[in-house]
């Protein structure tokens, strides 16, 4: 299991010289993501996570992330 506790939340660092846009926090579990050559995984994601992971569940094929779990998550309309 890997919990990713996203920059600036929870006990992660919140550097002054980064951004903290939503596509920021795409990019960054992107990175991570393909850092750690996941496979077969099931993304599990709660409140902000899930705006966050969606995304990402959209890159991968059905046997690379046969699943994902959103739980109250929240949502965003694009301006």
């Amino acid at each position: 299991m890997i919990a990713v506790d996203h920059m600036g939340f929870g006990k992660s660092a919140a550097p002054q010289d980064r951004t903290y846009w939503l596509q920021d926090h795409i990019d960054n579990l992107a990175r991570i993501m393909l850092a750690l050559d996941l496979r077969d995984l099931t993304l599990v994601m709660h409140d902000f996570g899930g705006p966050v992971g969606l995304p990402r569940a959209g890159h991968y094929s059905p046997e690379d992330a046969p699943g994902e779990v959103a739980r109250r998550v929240s949502a965003f309309l694009a301006s």
